[in-house]
């Protein structure tokens, strides 16, 4: 950083090529007036303007402009700096974006592998295969529905509704299960423990997938949790409900 950019000086730099604008006017007179002609009422003094005036004035010019460029290109640091920090914020979010997104892609393949191992049958495999987790919207009763356009067509990706075995109505005894499960295990790992405890042979959960799970889980929590945002009354582990929206 050059003595005129050091902090303070920059308003002295501007009014430096005001200065600099003003003086090559004044020095402009002497190329457009004829101090010479006979006759010429300004001669008494044109002497001394060109010589005690003008001629001091040419001397700080080049001063002038060199502050004028300074300033030029300080200004345009100053743009290329913000614009440059403005694009590395911007990278910073998408990679923060993406890693959070890629984090939440291999949780869902680790509890699928999860579930898979606590399911000794071979035929029920298939039902427990991967599956995308998609957004479904459902109405105050926990029951998917489908959005319709009225004046206009959707923009947004329609996704399906769930199939038929992902409305199936949990019984009593398989939400306590699930809810005991949660709170018991509450934590990044509670599923995988649910798993564990619930979805072997003979347990309430065996017959439900990730999907199904994880799904009846973020039910729960928007039951439980709602709008609530003064948590009152509400336990961490409804809080801490793991959901994969």
């Amino acid at each position: 950083m050059t003595e005129a950019m050091r902090p303070g000086r920059f308003a002295a730099l501007t009014n430096f090529v005001i200065a600099y604008q003003s003086t090559n006017k004044i020095i402009s007179l002497e190329r457009v007036s004829n101090w010479e002609e006979k006759g010429d009422p300004t001669k008494g003094f044109a002497k001394p303007v060109r010589n005690e005036i003008i001629a001091q004035l040419k001397k700080i010019v080049p001063e002038f402009r060199r502050a004028s460029k300074e300033l030029l290109r300080h200004k345009q640091r100053k743009y290329e700096h913000a614009a440059e920090r403005q694009r590395r914020e911007r990278e910073a979010i998408l990679e923060a974006k993406a890693a959070e997104k890629a984090k939440r892609k291999n949780k869902w393949y680790a509890l699928h592998v999860e579930r898979l191992d606590v399911e000794p049958d071979p035929r029920r495999l298939g039902h427990l295969r991967m599956t995308e987790r998609r957004h479904v919207d459902v109405d105050a009763n926990g029951l998917p529905f489908e959005r319709v356009a009225v004046f206009c067509p959707r923009n947004s990706r329609a996704y399906p509704l769930l199939n038929a075995e992902m409305q199936a109505e949990w019984s009593d005894e398989e939400k306590a299960a699930l809810i005991d499960g949660l709170r018991e295990y509450e934590g990044p790992e509670v599923f995988e423990c649910i798993f564990q405890k619930y979805c072997r042979p003979g347990g309430p959960l065996r017959p439900y997938s990730v999907l199904q799970i994880t799904t009846q889980a973020a039910r729960l929590r928007k039951y439980f949790v709602g709008d609530n945002t003064a948590d009152h009354g509400i336990e961490s582990w409804m809080l801490n409900i793991p959901t994969f929206e």
